[in-house]
């Protein structure tokens, strides 16, 4: 992942960058979070993949786990249209290490994969990246 990435969102329990030449939002959890801490990262990743322009989303989720059912009902029913409506097209995903987590999102992209979206599961950022950007060109 040598292209130009810019920080737009950098705390504690997450970072994300935006690689504004290739379209593509990367977050990255230092550690599990949830609830308001889930929702302000998920929501300023979407200012920036709109403000961007963005198609493709890389979520390193190695640090995290399980998605709470509250954050995913507030996924499903606030986050998930937006970013659908923003011309999301393309998700590489690292797993989590924890099996439940794996689970758990494996089952999400399923979900997201019948609303259209592509998706791919990757053991390290740099095999997701390289995935997002073959994909959009």
């Amino acid at each position: 992942m040598t292209d130009t990435r810019t920080t737009v969102f950098e705390k504690d329990f997450a970072t994300v960058w935006v690689y504004p030449d290739q379209g593509i939002i990367h977050h990255q959890f230092h550690r599990y979070i949830y609830g308001d801490d889930f929702q302000e990262m998920l929501m300023v990743s979407l200012e920036n993949f709109r403000k961007y322009k963005c198609t493709g989303w890389l979520s390193d989720d190695r640090n995290f786990g399980a998605v709470l059912p509250k954050d995913k009902e507030w996924g499903d029913a606030v986050w998930r249209p937006q970013m659908l409506a923003a011309g999301w097209k393309y998700w590489a995903m690292v797993l989590p290490k924890k099996v439940t987590g794996q689970l758990n999102l494996k089952k999400m992209v399923e979900e997201y994969e019948a609303l259209g979206v592509t998706a791919s599961f990757h053991e390290l950022p740099d095999s997701a990246y390289k995935w997002l950007v073959s994909q959009m060109k």
